[in-house]
């Protein structure tokens, strides 16, 4: 697991070589509490990770990764322990790896967490491109996703505050 250098203005991601089953419980860790919420949220935590991080594609070419953070619930654990630390989120969502691949989203095993990965909500955009891609694109393939997996479930864990999930959960 070696992180390659960076050669643009994002910081390569860390990605592993840890493809979850097609069977692994997947759940995205920041629903709000509606489904135009959960949207937002998404378009905005793409947005973050684009400004931030590209990934290397089996070709070699470096490509923005709008990604979506999600975990994977391991064998012998449940979903209620995976949201334990995600108190701030009302709902989530839940849905199999298997799901977001046979839909074409990319599930890529992201940063050092095991349990970590992010989904790219925009296959293909260069590193070097020019503008962003636009707001309206985002929220469309969010919403595909959020479609993707039913509804929101409540968060055993919901405390009911704002609280960020730390840095090294992702």
């Amino acid at each position: 697991m070696a992180t390659p250098p960076s050669t643009g203005r994002r910081k390569s991601r860390l990605l592993r070589d840890e493809p979850p089953p097609d069977d692994a419980l997947m759940v995205v860790r920041a629903a709000g509490a509606d489904v135009g919420g959960t949207i937002e949220d998404m378009v905005r935590d793409a947005r973050q990770s684009a400004s931030i991080y590209a990934v290397i594609s089996t070709s070699g070419e470096r490509h923005v990764l709008y990604g979506v953070s999600v975990f994977a619930v391991q064998p012998g654990r449940t979903e209620a322990e995976v949201l334990e630390r995600f108190g701030s989120s009302p709902s989530y969502l839940a849905l199999r790896a298997g799901t977001l691949r046979s839909a074409r989203f990319d599930l890529f095993a992201t940063g050092t967490n095991p349990d970590h990965f992010d989904v790219q909500l925009m296959p293909g955009a260069a590193d070097d491109a020019g503008p962003s891609i636009a707001d309206q694109f985002l929220s469309a393939a969010a919403s595909r996703l959020v479609a993707l997996a039913g509804r929101l479930l409540p968060n055993p864990a919901y405390s009911g505050t704002e609280q960020p999930a730390p840095e090294e959960d992702r």
